[in-house]
């Protein structure tokens, strides 16, 4: 590296400032329960389970291919046990 030319990997750039960790406080408790309880009084998020409608048939020709599948490669599972 040239002298003079900091690198976007120097120390700095990678690791960042230290920094102390933020130790819990009873007002950051509240602050964390509050932030929650707001969230979930939004009714336009959804958390309870949704009915989900029964899934289509598979057409017919779908089923067919798979059959055909079915005897085409049965002999080899009988083989491989």
């Amino acid at each position: 590296m040239h002298a003079g030319i900091r690198s976007v990997t120097s120390n700095y750039v990678t690791r960042g400032p230290l920094q102390t960790p933020q130790q819990p406080t009873p007002q950051n408790a509240d602050a964390a329960s509050d932030s929650y309880a707001a969230i979930r009084a939004d009714d336009s998020i959804q958390y309870g389970p949704v009915e989900v409608d029964a899934p289509a048939e598979p057409p017919g020709w779908l089923e067919d291919v798979i059959e055909w599948l079915g005897e085409l490669f049965e002999p080899l599972a009988r083989l491989t046990g």
